[in-house]
């Protein structure tokens, strides 16, 4: 019985890669140019997670972007984040470990973005979410 029930954890965990790297190919497939400015892996604790919530909303707030954070799986462990506003658009989630973060910066679809803005604003959510107890940066370009 124990050796089924591993069997269907990595079938599930097989699912769940392959939704991601399909969501990932199709973002570029239909969007090619659009791959991210920036990117950040965050390490998020359950017990941290309502604070980095908070502190993205007041970045976004801070900074004129519209924010929704949602979560799309329906026991609510993982995640959708998004920030836009006209010259370009922050996304992220948790879709694939729900203790780990992927957010990336993307320049507007017009092209109208400034490289200097978005090299700051990054700057400036790598430095708020930093303040988090528990939250590590595993990554970011």
């Amino acid at each position: 019985m124990e050796f089924q029930g591993n069997k269907l954890s990595l079938c599930v965990s097989f699912v769940i890669l392959m939704i991601g790297v399909y969501m990932l190919s199709a973002q570029t497939a239909k969007h090619p140019d659009r791959l991210p400015l920036h990117s950040i892996i965050y390490s998020v604790p359950e017990q941290a997670r309502l604070n980095f919530f908070s502190q993205l909303e007041v970045f976004g707030k801070e900074n004129g972007f519209r924010v929704r954070i949602a979560p799309v799986h329906p026991v609510n462990k993982q995640f959708g984040i998004d920030m836009w506003r006209s010259d370009g658009l922050i996304s992220g989630d948790n879709l694939l470990d729900t203790a780990i973060f992927y957010i990336g910066f993307y320049a507007a679809e017009d092209g109208s973005y400034s490289m200097v803005v978005m090299d700051t604003l990054f700057q400036k959510l790598v430095s708020r979410i930093g303040q988090i107890d528990g939250v590590i940066v595993k990554s970011s370009t």
